[in-house]
């Protein structure tokens, strides 16, 4: 086998960055509606968009520092490494728990 480098080796880590981003992006934008109506006096809506806006800050921020630290590698390697799973899966079970909570209350 040749030695080739494979071809474009950083477009597929990039893509896979500015899709989380734009992710980050919209829930930020919800978050923003949900404290929206927060103004209105709905503690509930106060305390989900700030989960939320949490949650937005935490999906920017990792796979940014992901893509910084694995932009130099050659060869395909995981995105966010061990610890962006657990972390996405948390995020989202702590979304869902409070938009059920919204829904019930």
């Amino acid at each position: 086998m040749s030695d080739r480098p494979v071809a474009d080796p950083g477009a597929q880590l990039e893509r896979t960055t500015l899709s989380w981003q734009r992710t980050a992006l919209l829930l930020a934008v919800n978050a923003a509606l949900v404290l929206r109506t927060a103004v209105e006096g709905d503690p509930l809506a106060l305390c989900g968009g700030l989960v939320v806006l949490v949650m937005a800050l935490v999906l920017w921020v990792l796979p940014l520092r992901s893509y910084r630290r694995l932009a130099g590698r050659t060869a395909p390697s995981s995105f966010g490494g061990r610890r962006a799973v657990p972390l996405t899966v948390a995020a989202v079970a702590v979304a869902s728990l409070v938009a059920a909570a919204a829904v019930v209350l």
